[in-house]
């Protein structure tokens, strides 16, 4: 038997387990990987880098208590969202695949290494998945000029990986704005994001139909 230093939270303040800090259910919650949290609790306080192992075995092995501090160890919560997010840019499809149960016949291998610098948990796979596939909202009472001159813009050809180019120089030579705005802009109508994969590939997922079909402004 032994016994560990003391953890804290990033400010030093004691674990609670009346309020919840940190707990199991709420990591659960927050879409903390279970691989990710035992491979950081292996080594947390001690000599030894915090590495992503999804082997248990692996984790036993080095495990040594003779390397771990005697100070308060302080849980970075923010570091561990990070390991999170690492989890899913390295987790083979084969494995993920089979925890996909929304619009699982359009989860591919080519969607995924598009989409997996973008998700840290099955939640946003699943959302992304609905964005590009599923029922989306279209606003159709806002922004209707913008869209319709975009609408314009739209390169009368087949979509391919020079489209985006083309479509972006295309609008700014229309407007005067700012491309960064235009590329905002055009992010938020297709999936109702400020952030996400880059919408070069995004188009290509969505297809013109789909494209015109979030950017047409009569109803």
């Amino acid at each position: 038997m032994g016994h560990l230093s003391l953890m804290t939270d990033i400010d030093g303040r004691g674990l609670s387990k009346r309020i919840g800090s940190l707990s199991i259910d709420e990591l659960k919650k927050q879409n903390i990987e279970p691989q990710v949290l035992t491979s950081y609790l292996a080594k947390i306080g001690s000599s030894q880098n915090v590495e992503l192992q999804n082997s248990m075995k692996n984790l036993i092995d080095e495990f040594d208590i003779n390397l771990f501090n005697k100070a308060p160890t302080k849980f970075d919560y923010e570091f561990l969202k990070n390991i999170n997010a690492k989890f899913f840019q390295l987790i083979n499809f084969n494995i993920i695949k089979d925890r996909i149960t929304e619009n699982k016949l359009y989860f591919t291998k080519e969607f995924w290494n598009f989409i997996k610098t973008n998700v840290s948990s099955v939640d946003q796979i699943h959302e992304w998945l609905n964005i590009i596939y599923g029922q989306f909202y279209i606003d159709k009472n806002n922004n209707l000029d913008t869209k319709n001159l975009y609408l314009k813009c739209f390169p009368d050809q087949p979509i391919d990986n020079l489209t985006w180019s083309k479509w972006l120089e295309n609008i700014t030579k229309e407007v005067k704005d700012k491309k960064i705005n235009i590329i905002k802009n055009l992010r938020a109508f297709l999936t109702g994001k400020s952030s996400g994969p880059e919408l070069s590939g995004l188009i290509i997922f969505l297809g013109k139909e789909k494209i015109f079909q979030r950017l047409k402004t009569d109803i």
